[in-house]
């Protein structure tokens, strides 16, 4: 494929998935804010304690297939159906495992109720293999379109029903409804317009593709085991109640993560493994993507860090007030993980899963005793501090790699942060001085006057620093804009 048609395909592929997003955002992020407030702190503790086992189980149940079929050369029928048997029998043998390891869950954490959780929100992974190959042919083929709706329809699924089992009264089990609505109307909606193939089991002529996904499962893995470390710590060493109120900040400060890096590496996994043959094509790709994720983390991130004190006590309720200082170191070190994400899904779509693995296991060694310090020490301040100490110095290690593979120095991938950071630090202090000449002033009021404030000059002193940027901007929502390589 022609560097200029895959370029138009990611910049149409880009517009429709921010568009979903968007959409979906808005419904859910309103959804989420109101059963925050309905639900209790130890509600989401409880949640957070299921989905450490729950969360592992579906990370490793696909196997890493799905991306050995997106970035494969050349598939057929056959392979498809292998992949399909292949996930079915695996999704089925991790629920028996999870079933028998329900118990384990119980006695580490002391809590009964973990069991019947585990146990219920487990049956997502059978359900989860359905998908498997529907989705991972769509984005493959960079069906974007038609992959953004089906986003949407599943998030307008899961709000509604996580807010119904809230407004019953059901507790706990209304995340779990909606973590189950989740991964079925994806599953049917995939299928249905996508369509799907006849399970095989039979494995002969597929070991290309079942090497790369277990290298790949490998490596969820290990980022698995070290990125849900920290609640996993902060369940045993401070029990429900400030887990609870850790994974809220936790899940806050990672929300925009995780929509920026669903839009950026869906589209991107496919993008960079169409260019893996070109590697000046590629990095040129890669710093690219860099500039504009790193300019939206930012600005997300650290408005969110900055106007914290009156945004989390307003929309979720003066018994989230805790939350509000681990919200804010959290969400300060956030951007850096979007940039290494960024590396790792180029690394692994240019087929280097044994490198990014290595960075994987580096960052489990560095990451988990600092974070079995930071709680140990400082609770929950503690807990994000150690991302804030820690995580810069696994950065540092995964960029020199990325560079080293992409023919790039680490001064040109660095080179993406600046901007935005000297961006944030101008709209930080827009925001503190807005604050201080607030003072004593209804909190809404401060908070909107603060937030305009803060908005205003992170979008001019980026105009200012990069004004390239503009046109990176005007490439996503603008079909008519250029498509030159």
């Amino acid at each position: 494929m022609a560097i200029a048609s895959i370029k138009q395909n990611i910049l149409s592929g880009l517009r429709w998935q921010i568009l979903a997003k968007l959409g979906s955002q808005i419904i859910s992020w309103s959804v989420t804010i109101f059963v925050m407030r309905l639900l209790l702190p130890a509600d989401y503790g409880l949640m957070a304690m299921a989905m450490v086992l729950v969360g592992f189980t579906s990370l490793v149940a696909e196997m890493g297939l799905g991306a050995a079929l997106v970035r494969s050369t050349q598939i057929d029928p056959a392979q498809q159906r292998s992949v399909f048997g292949l996930s079915l029998m695996v999704n089925s043998a991790l629920y028996l495992l999870l079933a028998c390891a329900a118990p384990l869950a119980v006695a580490v954490f002391h809590e009964p109720r973990l069991l019947a959780l585990t146990l219920i929100m487990g049956l997502q992974l059978p359900i989860g293999a359905l998908s498997v190959v529907p989705d991972s042919m769509a984005k493959r083929d960079m069906q974007f379109k038609a992959l953004g709706v089906i986003e949407l329809l599943v998030q307008v699924s899961t709000a509604a029903t996580t807010l119904a089992g809230a407004l019953l009264g059901l507790g706990v089990w209304a995340l779990v409804a909606g973590q189950f609505a989740q991964t079925l109307v994806k599953s049917v909606l995939l299928t249905w317009h996508f369509g799907t193939v006849a399970p095989s089991f039979k494995l002969q002529g597929q070991a290309r593709l079942v090497a790369f996904g277990g290298s790949l499962t490998a490596n969820r893995v290990v980022w698995y085991l070290w990125s849900q470390a920290d609640l996993f710590i902060a369940g045993r060493l401070l029990g429900p109640q400030l887990l609870g109120i850790y994974s809220v900040a936790a899940n806050l400060a990672n929300m925009p993560m995780q929509k920026v890096m669903a839009i950026s590496n869906q589209v991107a996994f496919s993008a960079f493994a169409k260019l893996q043959g070109d590697r000046t094509a590629m990095s040129s790709a890669l710093l690219r993507a860099l500039r504009v994720v790193l300019a939206l983390s930012v600005g997300l991130l650290w408005s969110l860090a900055g106007v914290a004190p009156e945004l989390v006590p307003l929309l979720l309720g003066d018994k989230w007030s805790a939350a509000v200082l681990p919200l804010q170191i959290l969400s300060a070190i956030v951007p850096l993980r979007i940039m290494t994400s960024t590396l790792s899904t180029a690394l692994i779509a240019a087929g280097h899963v044994n490198d990014d693995l290595k960075n994987t296991v580096m960052a489990a060694i560095l990451l988990i005793p600092g974070f079995y310090a930071g709680a140990h020490f400082g609770g929950m301040t503690g807990l994000a501090l150690a991302w804030l100490i820690c995580y810069p110095i696994f950065s540092v290690i995964l960029i020199r790699q990325a560079a080293a593979r992409f023919g790039l120095t680490m001064t040109s991938i660095l080179h993406q942060l600046l901007n935005p950071a000297i961006s944030g630090a101008a709209m930080l202090a827009a925001i503190a001085i807005g604050r201080a000449v607030l003072t004593g002033q209804p909190p809404p009021m401060i908070l909107l006057c603060v937030g305009l404030a803060g908005a205003a000059s992170y979008i001019l002193t980026l105009w200012l620093c990069d004004r390239q940027l503009l046109q990176d901007f005007k490439e996503l929502v603008a079909p008519s804009a250029s498509i030159s390589s």
